[in-house]
């Protein structure tokens, strides 16, 4: 049976991406990371006995403290690929099937059309002619509940009145639509409106103060051709009136400290014009660029 602690041992040799390279001649396993570290992993044959894997787990994770040696990044799964990709292919099934849904309902129309005037021109019809316009109209409204079901929409059933189909409708369906009071615009409310963008703020704000749906007011400027600036536009566009040369840099004070064990990590201070200060743990590049945001901020 494998030792709990042996279990804990190789998962993190596995996250770390260690590998095993070879066993010594007292059976001891030596594991090699890419960048050239080495951890020696004593069996439980040494003096130790079973206590010896806990004393590995500790030895590993001070060999990690000490190195600063970070899991590597690993590739996203395809999980969300997957599902996506299902999820596609059921959109176009559903298209498919909607697309072979209205081209057998077209050909039976075609058909019933063909049949009805054939009909008209002998002026009276056979009792096989009858009996397949009645199953052609069977079947069209089966496709017509089979498109419904697909699309999620209810499609009117095709209503049979004198052997001549045609689509029912919705009661007061053509009487004309009544505009709602809100979506009809006055001057002054136009005018309210442009006043409004230009002090600033966001759309749903401004429709608020106007008590107005956010997609009608949206619409409403569109029409009139103006936007919202965000913030942060307004920012940049500000930053970009600067001219450089007046542009006041900060110091960055100390050079590294040198009692910092990991050479990757060094704290810099950093001046400001303003007599501010920021200590950042980070590289000299990182130090300028992160000084530079922050004069931003601060003009």
């Amino acid at each position: 049976m494998t030792d709990k602690y042996e279990k804990e041992l190789r998962q993190i040799l596995k996250e770390y991406e260690f590998k095993m390279i070879r066993i010594s001649k007292n059976g001891h396993e030596i594991w090699r990371l890419p960048d050239g570290h080495h951890f020696n992993c004593n069996g439980p044959n040494s003096s130790l006995g079973r206590r010896s894997w806990r004393n590995n787990i500790g030895n590993l994770r001070n060999l990690i403290k000490k190195h600063s040696i970070r899991k590597p990044i690993l590739p996203l799964t395809n999980k969300r690929n997957e599902k996506q990709m299902n999820t596609t292919k059921t959109i176009m099934s559903i298209a498919l099937t909607k697309v072979q849904i209205d081209l057998k309902a077209k050909d039976l129309e075609k058909k019933r059309k063909r049949i009805q005037n054939a009909i008209d021109v002998d002026g009276e019809g056979s009792t096989a002619q009858i009996h397949e316009i009645e199953n052609i109209d069977k079947k069209l409204i089966i496709l017509a509940q089979q498109l419904t079901k697909f699309t999620g929409k209810t499609v009117p059933s095709p209503k049979i009145e004198n052997n001549t189909i045609s689509t029912q409708k919705s009661k007061g369906k053509d009487m004309p639509k009544k505009k709602r009071k809100y979506e009809t615009w006055t001057e002054s409310d136009s005018f309210m409106l442009k006043e409004l963008v230009s002090k600033g703020g966001t759309v749903k704000n401004i429709a608020r103060q106007l008590k107005r749906t956010e997609s009608n007011t949206k619409s409403k400027m569109k029409n009139l051709g103006i936007g919202v600036k965000t913030a942060r536009e307004k920012r940049l566009k500000e930053l970009d009136d600067i001219q450089p040369s007046t542009l006041p840099l900060p110091i960055i004070v100390s050079s590294p400290v040198s009692q910092i064990k990991n050479d990757r990590d060094h704290f810099f201070i950093i001046r400001f014009p303003s007599g501010k200060e920021a200590s950042i743990p980070i590289s000299k590049s990182k130090a300028e660029e992160y000084a530079l945001k922050i004069l931003a901020d601060e003009l």
